[in-house]
């Protein structure tokens, strides 16, 4: 059969995409890049050691569990050694004895082990923390953290501060505890970064006109964006300045305020400037806590400044629940279940205000109308999921050749409708031949004896006249050329 017949015995070949891992996990000396963070991380913590007290703020613990979680290369036994090492070194080369350090890099990395195993079981939902369930899971996860690393290493920190064991669980755990909830929280939201894809597109790009901006609402101007940020800075300020035993909490209307306002990993670096501000001011002594509250005794202020971490990241993590939700109703009530196009009454609403705003601007807009060549011969065959997979496909290579401004809907079984903003008569037709050709390259699996849908459609191409009934008046116009394509042969473009 020729390439052009829809129905075909070439057996599709290809390889299934697979995600790219960073390029730094792939390298053979990853160990070494885990070593560097975890020492640089080790000796940030050992310098903010007060005199005669563990770190105000260790935060490699934390990175290296984050680092885990995001990227599974520093799970294996390179990135443990690695991470071992740069423990061990930082502890060294600061004056611990090397008895010690080692005691110290078991407790902590064996912390971070029974963090690591905990926090795999969760979804990757409760992992970004979008649901409320992933914070809940990661209190709990901070406090195992805590809690095995304080009783592992309570008796080194007493060998080397000369402290009883109970107050040295104390400090390690308080320590531990909110590390981990306010560090951890970052590495966990942080976007991933988008990679381009190695495949072309189904169609060449056209370049896109230079549209109006919208008009912005005022929570989205600039200094208003940055209003709830301001406000935790002013809170910050207002715990040095009026101290007393309540400073530490004037922070948290704030970030409630933030948690609202922004995204997780937003609200989650936040969350931890917040922390770390607090703990180093008190640390400092910039804070002057009521005299009941001795500057040696950091465990209950660390887990104070922990339960107040969690109250934002609960609310940003059930607001954008409840906003992944909305979205996901919206999406299912607009757009074709199958294909993932726009349904037809979405489609006509928004084509609708679409050529109103192009007419209204004097700018062109043309329709093309797509329908799938023997397509009842699929569903007939082979049965509604072979046809099922076909449509998918087909909607698929036309959706790459979408810009922004353009609309693609689902207008029937297998007919399908697009809106094309700023092109004209000549244009519009290179468009749908260049979209024929990408569609004649569609090659869909259908039986077990190796046969195969070979892309074919037959398309209508019509202008929106401004002055004339618009765009009901240019579909019904496409719809007429796309039967007369079908009379002509099938598998080709006809103009209104």
């Amino acid at each position: 059969m020729s390439p052009q017949e829809p129905i075909a015995t070439r057996q599709p070949a290809g390889l299934q995409p697979t995600r790219p891992m960073p390029a730094w996990l792939r390298h053979p000396a990853r160990a070494g890049v885990v070593f560097l963070i975890i020492f640089i991380a080790a000796l940030f913590g050992i310098f903010t050691r007060p005199v005669g007290f563990l770190a105000a703020v260790w935060p490699a613990n934390a990175i290296l569990l984050g680092m885990m979680l995001r990227w599974k290369g520093t799970s294996g036994p390179a990135g443990w050694l690695g991470a071992a090492l740069g423990y061990v070194l930082a502890d060294y080369l600061t004056g611990s004895p090397l008895d010690v350090s080692l005691w110290m890099t078991a407790a902590n990395m064996a912390g971070v082990a029974v963090g690591v195993l905990l926090l795999r079981r969760l979804t990757p939902a409760q992992l970004a923390l979008t649901r409320s369930s992933g914070v809940l899971a990661l209190a709990g996860t901070a406090l195992a953290v805590a809690t095995v690393g304080a009783g592992l290493g309570c008796q080194a920190e007493a060998v080397l501060f000369g402290r009883s064991p109970v107050e040295a669980f104390g400090n390690w755990f308080g320590a531990d505890l909110l590390n981990v909830m306010a560090i951890l929280p970052v590495i966990l939201t942080m976007p991933e970064r988008l990679g381009a894809s190695s495949a072309p597109p189904a169609l060449p790009p056209r370049p896109e006109r230079r549209r109006r901006p919208p008009i912005p609402r005022l929570e989205e101007v600039a200094p208003w964006r940055w209003a709830p940020a301001a406000a935790l800075a002013l809170s910050l300020l207002a715990t040095v300045l009026v101290g007393g035993a309540g400073a530490l909490t004037f922070p948290v209307p704030a970030l409630l305020w933030c948690a609202l306002r922004y995204r997780p990993f937003g609200t989650a670096v936040l969350v931890l400037v917040s922390a770390l501000a607090m703990v180093l001011m008190v640390s400092a002594g910039h804070v002057h806590l009521a005299p009941a509250i001795p500057r040696e005794d950091m465990i209950s202020i660390r887990i104070g400044i922990t339960l107040t971490a969690l109250a934002p990241l609960t609310v940003v993590a059930v607001t954008a629940s409840r906003e992944e939700l909305m979205e996901r109703l919206h999406h299912a009530a607009t757009h074709d279940g199958l294909t993932g196009t726009l349904a037809r009454t979405a489609f006509m609403e928004k084509a609708r205000a679409l050529t109103d705003r192009l007419a209204g601007e004097g700018r062109p807009a043309a329709v093309i109308t797509v329908d799938a060549d023997h397509f009842k011969r699929v569903n007939d065959n082979w049965g509604h999921p072979a046809g099922d997979r076909v449509l998918a496909r087909l909607a698929g290579v036309m959706q790459a050749s979408l810009r922004r401004e353009d609309l693609l809907g689902r207008i029937g079984g297998e007919e399908f409708a697009m809106l094309l903003a700023d092109v004209d008569g000549v244009e519009a037709r290179r468009i749908a031949v260049r979209l024929l050709d990408a569609i004649r390259g569609v090659e869909v699996p259908l039986g077990p004896g190796g046969e195969a849908y070979c892309g074919s459609a037959s398309l209508g191409v019509a202008l929106v006249t401004p002055d004339g009934a618009g765009l009901e008046a240019a579909l019904a116009a496409a719809d007429r050329a796309m039967y007369r394509a079908k009379q002509n042969g099938r598998n080709r473009v006809e103009m209104a």
